[in-house]
């Protein structure tokens, strides 16, 4: 499948669902409740942008756990939480075993991805729909890496942005990846 070019505003996307997640929720015009606290918690523009991002991912799909694989991120934390109060956070030292798939529909688990591919690679692959968020996919083993995810055919939807690469695991939807520019 090629991959397809779109903007922020969903231009050339013709997936509901995808368009919906790139116009309304990425890359969302609107400002969230919490953007200011956010902002002051982040002092760099771009991560703040990416902080951004990943808040309006956890506040769509309302997961309820929240992995960190390679990284220990105390402020990421803090923004999942802002979205979601009640998420459980685990790391990649203490992570349980995943689930037997249940629900077709709902997405339980968000794996943030920063310096350990191959341990994702591994130890990750789902049973139920799930979202990972690849942190700087610009790196050469993140490109590596984002290359391998799209040949997978569990792997249905890539998003590739500038300083990060999405993932969507969902067997309802067909092989589709995406490269958005910001």
């Amino acid at each position: 499948m090629n991959t397809i070019k779109s903007d922020k505003c969903g231009r050339h996307i013709h997936s509901p669902f995808v368009y919906r997640l790139v116009a309304n929720v990425i890359f969302s015009p609107y400002p969230f409740y919490s953007f200011q606290e956010i902002d002051d918690l982040i002092p760099s523009i771009s991560d703040a942008e990416e902080s951004k991002i990943i808040f309006r991912l956890v506040n769509f799909f309302r997961f309820n756990e929240v992995y960190f694989v390679g990284m220990d991120s105390n402020l990421l934390e803090n923004i999942c939480r802002i979205a979601k109060p009640d998420l459980n956070f685990y790391y990649q030292e203490k992570f349980p075993l995943p689930e037997l798939a249940v629900e077709k529909t709902t997405y339980k688990r968000l794996i943030i991805c920063q310096n350990n591919p191959n341990y994702l690679l591994t130890n990750c692959f789902p049973k139920n729909p799930e979202v990972w968020i690849i942190l700087k996919p610009g790196i050469a083993k993140f490109e590596n890496l984002f290359m391998m995810l799209k040949s997978q055919e569990k792997v249905k939807i890539t998003m590739e942005l500038t300083n990060l690469g999405i993932v969507i695991f969902n067997d309802n939807f067909d092989k589709q990846d995406y490269v958005i520019k910001t």
